[in-house]
């Protein structure tokens, strides 16, 4: 068995299913799946609702909108890295028909682990964190992956957008030549060859696609719906166009090394709401969240 066939079968064994409510008060019950762990992302649905259905979810104090779909209200949940470890309450509230209905559970979230990394750079590529055009262009990406694009139906589990090996995880606390203070890796970097095609892991709408960024260089952002957004960092060439649809395996760009990059690859991020989650857990996407 493979690494990656390993990965997605732990992964499925792991999942946890959450069903009713605490209090008593609802008709509906709240569903999660997912790894309850730093770094997750949580699929959260409530089945047997109208058309006209509306609801929220809150986690951590953070509340999140349902996107409603075939009766059923969806939506992804993130539980960021610096999550700390311990027992949450999940709140819905759904409004039907002039009704209001809210319940809740509770949660364990787990510490992970996810290592830590030494990277050297140069002093020019290091002066770029610096430069204030850089805060303004995170500022934007942030912006464009809180998209809250509906009505994207998901066709199978996402893929990958482009093969090569792995070279850098997601959730690495990585140091940066002689800084004491690490940065989380918000995503993973796939090492592979200059002008290779990058393909879209799920159908999305293109809500970014920029060109000489300063740290990032060539950036393309897709929202997948559901709160799912993915960003792909120092890339040779765009082939997409911002309010594109664009469908599962689509070319969207090419590998290059733009911005402040060591070398070709890609990086792919995967975000809830605009917090970056792991990506490998979209590789077993629960069956009732596709087409």
């Amino acid at each position: 068995m493979t690494r990656y066939l390993k990965f997605v079968f732990v992964l499925l064994i792991s999942f946890v299913f959450l069903f009713g409510n605490s209090n008593g008060n609802s008709k509906y019950s709240l569903v999660l799946k997912g790894e309850f762990t730093q770094g997750s992302i949580l699929f959260a649905e409530v089945n047997g609702v109208s058309q006209e259905a509306k609801g929220t979810v809150t986690f951590n104090n953070n509340e999140y909108d349902f996107e409603n779909d075939k009766n059923t209200l969806f939506t992804s949940i993130p539980v960021g890295l610096p999550t700390k470890p311990g027992d949450y309450k999940v709140d819905v509230n759904i409004e039907e028909n002039g009704n209001k209905y809210s319940f809740s559970r509770t949660i364990s979230i787990k510490s992970k682990s996810y290592g830590t990394q030494q990277l050297w750079m140069s002093e020019d590529q290091l002066a770029k964190y610096d430069n204030p055009q850089a805060d303004r262009d995170n500022d934007a990406i942030l912006e464009a992956l809180k998209s809250d694009v509906e009505d994207i139906e998901w066709e199978s589990q996402f893929i990958k957008p482009v093969q090569g090996r792995t070279s850098t995880g997601y959730g690495l606390r990585r140091y940066y030549n002689d800084d004491p203070e690490p940065e989380f890796h918000k995503g993973i970097d796939i090492a592979s060859w200059n002008g290779y095609n990058v393909v879209a892991p799920q159908n999305a709408i293109v809500v970014m696609a920029k060109e000489n960024l300063i740290l990032h260089g060539t950036v393309i952002v897709l929202d997948h719906g559901r709160g799912v957004g993915s960003l792909y960092l120092h890339l040779g060439s765009i082939s997409v166009k911002e309010g594109q649809y664009v469908k599962q395996g689509q070319v969207i760009g090419t590998i290059g090394s733009s911005g402040a990059s060591t070398g070709p690859h890609l990086h792919w991020a995967t975000y809830s709401h605009g917090v970056p989650v792991n990506p490998w857990q979209l590789f077993a996407v629960p069956s009732s969240w596709i087409k």
